[in-house]
């Protein structure tokens, strides 16, 4: 698929669902799980409902890193950046979590910030099954 395709699916998602899209530059500081401090600039990126719907929140509010590479390219993030980037892995404990993402928990520093990314983890997989319908949930796991 080429890189535009890509970038058509992200434009498709949020026409079809009536949603728009922002990402403002917050930081060039690295995620903590980023050992090496080599990593993408840090995004506040919102999507928001072009009409409220009664049961669900206008908006939803994250925070994105792009990647070193878009850094070095001045690529700032797109609907398909994010959205092909969200992760709706159910992992229920903290167990799985580590599994799943390869934490490598060797102090006891790197096992309370893994916490700190669970419990992040956690509140956002439940802000979006708020925010996103069923059904966008769907689409949103056959975007890649």
């Amino acid at each position: 698929m080429a890189e535009n395709e890509y970038e058509k699916q992200g434009k498709d998602f949020l026409s079809r669902n009536g949603l728009t899209f922002s990402a403002k530059h917050v930081s060039k500081e690295a995620p903590i799980w980023c050992k090496d401090n080599i990593h993408g600039d840090k995004y506040c990126v919102t999507f928001t409902r072009r009409q409220k719907e009664w049961d669900r929140p206008r908006s939803l509010t994250l925070r994105y890193w792009n990647s070193y590479d878009d850094v070095q390219k001045d690529k700032k993030p797109t609907p398909y950046d994010v959205l092909a980037a969200i992760d709706l892995m159910e992992c229920r404990t903290f167990q799985e979590f580590v599994k799943e993402y390869g934490y490598t928990i060797e102090t006891d520093q790197e096992l309370e910030e893994a916490k700190v990314w669970f419990k992040e983890y956690v509140a956002l997989s439940n802000r979006m099954k708020v925010f996103f319908t069923d059904r966008e949930l769907e689409e949103l796991a056959e975007i890649q």
